[in-house]
């Protein structure tokens, strides 16, 4: 066994140096730091001593890219500073996915292509508690925004297919339509009453 003990009120070290310590970036450095009570690897690639990795005694513990925290544990999980890079996943392994659940029952991914949002239990809610509303945008460009009782559009609204499905049903009607050309666009002319 390895034991160092700092003096009183003092941090320990211990420095390990690869292939004679002639180049910066074989010197490394661990840490047992009086002042925060941490235990710190450093690295003195750009000559001088930056953090790699710090941990903390019954709290966090941190990375560090360039002496820069990107990425530390918290009570309630984790904190990423910076993004995030996934790389491409697909639907069939899983691989490459956020997955979310006990049984990872929703998945976001990109295969190269296309972005998913996959769900397999229960419903997904979308909820925006500020009164200024939900919107979706294609490109930049909103096209449809949800506010108080109202949805707006601001493309054409039509079926996915032409003949199948319905605008309302005999026991959930429009109340108004509200159009400037009156007519019923149609060749059935019973319709056009």
């Amino acid at each position: 066994d390895l034991e160092v003990i700092g003096c009183e009120g003092q941090s320990a070290y211990i420095h390990l140096w690869a292939d004679d310590g002639d180049d910066n970036g074989d010197k490394w450095q661990l840490k047992a730091d009086n002042g925060d009570q941490a235990f710190i690897i450093k690295n003195y690639a750009s000559g001088g001593w930056e953090t790699s990795i710090e941990c903390n005694g019954n709290g966090n513990v941190e990375l560090y890219y360039d002496n820069v925290k990107k990425f530390e544990t918290t009570s309630l999980g984790v904190k990423v500073t910076g993004q995030l890079d996934i790389p491409d996943g697909s639907g069939s392994d899983g691989a490459n996915h956020i997955r979310i659940g006990n049984s990872f029952d929703l998945r976001i991914y990109h295969d190269g292509s296309n972005s998913y949002l996959n769900n397999v239990t229960g419903t997904i809610y979308i909820n925006n508690t500020d009164s200024a509303g939900t919107v979706f945008r294609e490109n930049g460009a909103s096209f449809v925004q949800a506010a108080g009782s109202q949805i707006f559009y601001t493309k054409t609204h039509h079926p996915w297919a032409s003949a199948t499905y319905s605008l309302g049903s005999s026991s959930a009607k429009w109340d108004d339509v509200w159009a400037v050309n009156g007519s019923i666009q149609t060749s059935d002319k019973n319709e056009k009453n």
